[in-house]
């Protein structure tokens, strides 16, 4: 009985390390043909702002990307973001939270958050787990 119970907790623990999770709130559709602008995090030194850009320019939005303080006057929407990074035998992107608010009212209109301990983070790229947040708030596609 002794054996089953250390077989099963060294299964539950070995899984344990292998966490991704991902939630968030959806874009509202009238929100799909504006131009978003994606703000730079001081501290960044991988330049997140410009892939969060890109890749929603690839889904079909209309957006740029540049320093806090520096929104352009087309721009309706703000998008902002938060990384945590952590060192396990290499740096990897823990967290991903990206928020996009109403330039006018400054609230949040929509939120996509990606978790991923280090072993569900191997082999993925920094693209790959803003796609993992950015799917929490739209669909693959722009909406039309």
């Amino acid at each position: 009985m002794t054996r089953i119970f250390l077989a099963l907790t060294l299964v539950v623990l070995s899984l344990s390390g292998c966490v991704s999770s991902q939630h968030g709130q959806k874009l509202p559709s009238e929100a799909y043909d504006k131009v978003f602008y994606v703000e730079r995090q001081p501290k960044d030194e991988r330049n997140l702002a410009s892939n969060i850009s890109n890749i929603l320019n690839e889904r079909g939005f209309n957006a740029t990307h540049g320093e806090r303080g520096s929104v352009p006057e087309d721009a309706t929407h703000i998008v902002s973001y938060v990384d945590n990074w952590y060192w396990d035998m290499r740096m990897y992107l823990l967290n991903l939270k990206i928020e996009v608010r109403d330039r006018k009212s400054n609230y949040i209109i929509a939120y996509g958050e990606s978790h991923q301990t280090s072993l569900a983070a191997m082999g993925k790229t920094h693209d790959d787990i803003i796609n993992l947040a950015l799917d929490e708030m739209i669909s693959r596609g722009r909406v039309d």
